[in-house]
């Protein structure tokens, strides 16, 4: 769950026993002290508050923070450098135990070398021991992620997945969003699957996830993550199905469209058509007369993604359920009848 909006707004309408794990992201290791930090401290005590509502309602839910994403993931190497990642375990510790929280997610985008790749897995193994002590005096068993890259390159350049799973209660892999100005086609980003002679065969959650397993990684330990956004690519020609699908020239827009924002300002009234890929479980958009084209997930995608992460032990993870509509269309697909 993304701190920037409010939790009790958010979760309006979202039944607790539903869910099994909320990780608020994010929260930060200050970098003097090395305590662990929210990001809001005036909102941080409703917002929490919020979230213990959900426990409340259901008590075998594990309420999680995530330290670093995308904007704080430079301070790792620092904080969990020998010197310093003693100490910053130990304000993780602290930080869990003064707001009875439940566990920590690691969200580091991403170690860039051998060293700090050393550094993660030592970060996690000193998390995992930090936990099993905390235990004993709170008598509450704590959780422990990762979030993790779902592509080849990135998986073995930036995590000993080996050295790394024992210390894990499960990987999130992000398997969502892939797309950027490195492809040269407008591609899929949110499927089950990849189309034959994609540029990137691997971005897509079915071989995401067999990536991990091929590292020996149960799949308990796994869960595929699944993005409540679309990404948009502009300038795209219809191509020679009029859809704007695999054709070059255009280009990768930054910003993530929520899919409330997507279902209010990108829709047929705003002269776009669906389109589904049935083979890949992939949603798309296009306007012609825009020439932009959206790679998103739907709750058909969505659906079909939680049918097969559940034949084959994986679990599911969002990113955001703040991204969902008012009727939360996308986390009744992802959780099912």
């Amino acid at each position: 769950m993304y701190s920037r909006f409010d939790m009790a707004d958010r979760f309006a309408g979202v039944d607790p026993m539903r869910l099994t794990h909320v990780i608020y992201a994010f929260v930060k290791t200050n970098t003097t002290t090395y305590a662990t930090e929210t990001l809001d401290p005036g909102g941080w005590p409703t917002r929490l508050m919020a979230l213990k509502e959900l426990r409340k309602a259901n008590p075998a839910l594990k309420l999680m923070v995530s330290v670093g994403g995308g904007g704080l993931s430079g301070d790792f190497p620092t904080i969990t450098s020998d010197a310093h990642r003693g100490a910053t375990v130990a304000g993780a510790m602290e930080f869990l135990r003064a707001n009875d929280l439940d566990g920590y997610d690691i969200d580091w985008e991403a170690p860039n070398n051998a060293v700090e790749k050393t550094q993660l897995t030592a970060f996690a193994a000193d998390l995992r021991v930090a936990m099993t002590k905390l235990s004993a005096t709170t008598k509450k068993a704590y959780v422990l992620s990762a979030a993790v890259f779902s592509y080849e390159i990135g998986i073995d350049g930036s995590f000993d997945v080996a050295a790394l799973s024992p210390s894990l209660d499960f990987f999130n892999v992000m398997t969502y969003g892939l797309g950027g100005p490195w492809y040269t086609l407008t591609e899929h980003t949110f499927g089950l699957r990849v189309a034959a002679g994609s540029e990137f065969p691997l971005n897509a959650i079915e071989p995401g996830l067999t990536s991990y397993r091929n590292r020996a990684v149960p799949s308990g330990k796994l869960n595929a993550g699944v993005g409540f956004y679309g990404q948009k690519v502009s300038n795209v020609e219809p191509g020679p199905n009029g859809d704007g699908y695999r054709v070059t020239g255009g280009r990768w827009d930054p910003e993530e469209i929520f899919f409330s924002e997507l279902q209010a300002s990108f829709g047929p009234a705003q002269g776009f058509t669906d389109y589904y890929a049935p083979d890949l479980e992939a949603a798309y958009r296009y306007n012609p007369t825009t020439k932009q084209w959206i790679s998103y997930a739907n709750a058909r995608s969505i659906n079909a993604e939680r049918v097969w992460a559940v034949a084959n032990g994986y679990g599911l993870m969002v990113w955001s359920l703040a991204n969902d509509d008012a009727s939360h269309s996308l986390f009744a697909a992802v959780t099912g009848p």
